[in-house]
């Protein structure tokens, strides 16, 4: 793995400063997994009275990623102690591989890159000749081959998943006033909404509540 990466601003005007950042960075994954086999002897003996056959498995395979991501945002002073801003980043996750000690079984298949799309529009201010600071953002995250942990009913383990995509928008607020010498008043608010917008393959459980035939795009 290596990586380089540049960040700058330029002051367009007295007021209004633009930031753009970029990154390059490849990525080289390797992996080799072996299991199953001695696992149903192990099984038997935690469990009286169960004589579970698991198979061998193995898998190796070599990824490798060239990728650029980056960042560009505007902001602009109302005054010394208050800014506006706007920005977009682009941020991106390596593919990966979970394999769990108790799996008895190995599809080959590594967890697909990770990417996502960042927007925020937000207010920063120190007040109070800066006593207390005031900050309030909007943001909206679009993700794409979400990396999650999900359930396996068949095996009884927590596996590693690409969970399709996934979109989470909503506002945060945070203050701080510096009341004394020894005392500081903090509050954070966050309201979010977040939803899989797609979500192939997705387990089912008991009780099916919105969908009763379990048919998950």
């Amino acid at each position: 793995y290596y990586a380089a990466f540049g960040n700058f601003d330029f002051d367009i005007t007295d007021r209004l400063t633009a930031t753009v950042g970029a990154r390059f960075q490849r990525d080289e994954f390797d992996y080799r997994i072996q299991g199953g086999g001695d696992l149903g002897a192990a099984i038997a003996a935690l469990v009286p009275g169960t004589n579970p056959v698991v198979p061998s498995f193995s898998g190796t395979e070599s990824i490798s990623n060239d990728e650029v991501t980056g960042k560009a945002a505007l902001t602009y002073a109302l005054s010394d102690d208050s800014n506006i801003y706007a920005s977009y980043a682009r941020g991106y996750k390596g593919p990966g591989m979970d394999a769990p000690a108790n799996a008895r079984s190995f599809n080959g298949s590594p967890l697909l890159e990770e990417y996502v799309d960042a927007y925020e529009i937000g207010f920063k201010s120190t007040l109070m000749d800066n006593r207390a600071t005031f900050n309030a953002t909007l943001f909206w995250q679009e993700f794409e081959n979400l990396q999650q942990r999900a359930f396996d009913p068949e095996e009884a383990v927590l596996k590693a998943i690409n969970a399709g995509d996934s979109r989470q928008r909503g506002l945060e607020i945070d203050a701080q006033f510096y009341a004394t010498e020894y005392l500081t008043l903090t509050a954070n608010v966050v309201y979010l909404d977040a939803e899989y917008t797609d979500f192939q393959n997705a387990d089912c459980f008991s009780p099916r509540i919105e969908d009763v035939n379990c048919e998950y795009t």
